[in-house]
């Protein structure tokens, strides 16, 4: 089955910030030569579409489209221009494309990040980025984090050391420190 779906906000966003989508309907154009298609007229109730009749599937496409676009400007990445139909990329969507950001990720940072921060606080919002929840904590990690809270600087709560975005704020200020670190697989991470 297709996951289309489920991060059609970062597809989508992607194609705004180049240019490629200009409108609402342009997003529908878009879906329209996806695998994502193809599937959900072949497995309509995997996806939650009742019928695959042309008015069922234009009305679930045209929901479908509308809920995240909403969700890309409530996270500052779009504009819609309801009258026109317009959609044009922001800043912040501009450079969640160009680095691949998830629109999560730019959502936190336009949110949570302002000049009057300390460093401290810095590193934690920047550590709360959505693509570090992928972090791996392996097999007795979390021993290791705990080990390293005492060498850094900004040490977070013991009690997150099993967590992904810890992991990556004791990662980011080890490598901030110069820190030797405790196994290679930290140095790949």
């Amino acid at each position: 089955e297709s996951s289309l779906h489920l991060q059609l906000e970062d597809h989508l966003n992607a194609e705004i910030a180049t240019g490629t989508i200009k409108s609402s309907q342009d997003c529908i154009d878009y879906l329209t030569w996806t695998f994502f298609l193809r599937r959900l007229m072949q497995n309509p109730s995997f996806y939650g579409l009742e019928g695959t009749d042309a008015e069922s599937v234009s009305t679930y496409l045209s929901t479908l489209i509308t809920k995240r676009l909403e969700i890309l400007e409530s996270a500052g990445c779009v504009e819609v221009e309801r009258e026109t139909d317009g959609v044009r990329s922001t800043y912040l969507g501009q450079v969640a494309s160009l680095y691949y950001l998830h629109y999560k990720t730019m959502q936190t940072f336009s949110s949570e990040l302002c000049s009057t921060m300390k460093v401290e606080d810095i590193i934690r919002v920047l550590s709360n980025a959505s693509e570090y929840e992928e972090l791996p904590v392996r097999h007795n990690e979390e021993n290791l984090n705990a080990e390293m809270l005492p060498m850094i600087r900004f040490a977070p709560p013991m009690h997150l050391v099993d967590k992904p975005n810890c992991k990556a704020e004791i990662l980011i200020q080890a490598h901030l420190s110069r820190l030797m670190l405790p196994v290679s697989d930290y140095i790949t991470d």
